[in-house]
């Protein structure tokens, strides 16, 4: 028998103290888990627009060799992916499905407009607010 069994803790969404059976215990309940959840992953579309913005100016300046040039900004499928933060794969199976913009090929490779990107994210995000603001007029 392990020593933390039946220990007592305190929430962390509510701060209640609970009686819990194993030592990774955070919550008193399914409920608080949820509430925590749903908290911790809501964020306005104004902070993803900023956040989003910020990553890509990151990885265009980082990448960015041709001072002065009138080309388009081309991001690799893993910009992208970073940009957006989710994996290089489904960035790749995204684009095959047409939920991206429209990809360049170089060669056996793919490249995005970086404005494309910026301009795709935030009609996403306004989108985003669009449904939650429906869904909340419905309850």
């Amino acid at each position: 028998m392990t020593p933390y069994r039946n220990a007592r803790y305190a929430c962390a969404y509510c701060g209640q103290s609970f009686v819990a059976e194993r030592s990774t215990a955070r919550f008193c309940g399914s409920h608080c888990r949820q509430a925590s959840y749903r908290q911790r992953s809501k964020k306005s579309a104004k902070d993803l627009i900023v956040s989003v913005t910020h990553a890509q100016n990151e990885v265009v300046h980082k990448n960015d060799k041709s001072e002065g040039s009138n080309m388009p900004r081309l991001l690799t499928v893993h910009d992208v992916a970073e940009i957006l933060a989710i994996a290089p794969e489904t960035v790749r199976k995204w684009a095959r499905q047409g939920r991206l913009p429209a990809p360049l090929r170089v060669g056996s490779k793919l490249r995005f407009d970086a404005l494309e990107i910026q301009n795709w994210v935030a009609e996403q995000a306004e989108v985003t607010t669009a449904s939650e603001e429906l869904s909340h007029a419905n309850r």
